[in-house]
């Protein structure tokens, strides 16, 4: 059996962005045991100073936070990295929200609870998608306004 620490230089970072540390944690193990280089923060604030450091190739953030929501994490990211892939988690999804997160070209919107086995199929998916699309996005279970 090989050692999973071998490849961490060559694999793929994402920061895992929650105020939930059970949640936090929960993110980091799945996507950890799944080979990728995995970074917490517990607010975006941290996560900026993190992107800034080591820029990740994805960040998985929660939507509802106390001190900025991940969708502020998101636009301020851009400014920075345009090209930086986001999934968005949230258990509060909400049309403005979603179309937010459209207009920032984030590139997965999921509702929580998400089955991790989905969660790294997306982190797959959005990792081979050379530029984020917000087609893929999964809108709120109501009508469109954007």
């Amino acid at each position: 059996m090989s050692d999973p620490t071998e490849h961490t230089e060559n694999a793929v970072s994402v920061l895992v962005v929650d105020d939930d540390s059970e949640m936090t944690d929960l993110l980091t193990t799945v996507l950890g045991d799944a080979g990728y280089q995995v970074t917490a923060a517990s607010g975006p604030e941290e996560a900026m100073d993190l992107i800034r450091a080591h820029p990740p190739e994805l960040v998985v953030t929660d939507l509802s936070m106390p001190t900025a929501s991940g969708l502020d994490l998101v636009q301020a990211a851009r400014d920075d990295m345009p090209a930086l892939h986001f999934i968005v988690l949230t258990a509060f999804g909400d049309w403005p929200s979603f179309c937010r997160a459209q207009d920032l070209k984030v590139d997965r919107y999921l509702s929580k609870p998400v089955a991790m086995d989905r969660l790294l199929d997306e982190v797959a998916a959005v990792l081979a998608t050379p530029v984020p699309s917000p087609s893929s996005l999964n809108p709120p279970k109501e009508e469109n306004p954007c």
